[in-house]
């Protein structure tokens, strides 16, 4: 068996960034600068999908559904959940009518009612189209 020390780093990309840039290749910046934000050397990279990240030279396997088949990829998809959680709540304290703490940013009805209500605050994206008020 070989034994390989596992490493993990963070990329935020924001969401004025997202709306510049689209999803997919804010995501794929996001796990660029994660990769670079880990300040030192690496042999390999997994990412979970099927496209490897651009602009970086090392050595990448792409596992479609990689949060369930690998437990390194696993334990990084739980680790970037709780930090984008910690973060949700504390725009909670910011913006309690969006009840973000209860929905975790994700557009249900509560979150929707709040947006009609208050309107879409510096959280959130622009591109991201909501019927019945972006329409």
């Amino acid at each position: 068996m070989i034994e390989k020390e596992c490493t993990f780093g963070l990329g935020f990309v924001e969401n004025k960034e997202i709306d510049d840039i689209n999803i997919k290749n804010a995501s794929e910046l996001a796990m660029k600068k994660s990769i670079q934000n880990i300040n030192k050397n690496i042999d390999a990279a997994l990412v979970d999908g099927i496209s490897k990240i651009p602009g970086i030279e090392i050595y990448q396997e792409s596992i479609i559904s990689g949060d369930n088949k690998c437990k390194v990829i696993g334990a990084a998809s739980i680790m970037a959940k709780f930090i984008r959680d910690f973060i949700i709540k504390k725009y909670d304290r910011i913006f309690p009518f969006y009840k973000l703490s209860q929905n975790a940013g994700y557009g249900t009805a509560e979150h929707v009612k709040g947006i009609k209500v208050y309107g879409k605050s510096f959280m959130h994206r622009k591109s991201f189209k909501i019927k019945l008020i972006d329409s």
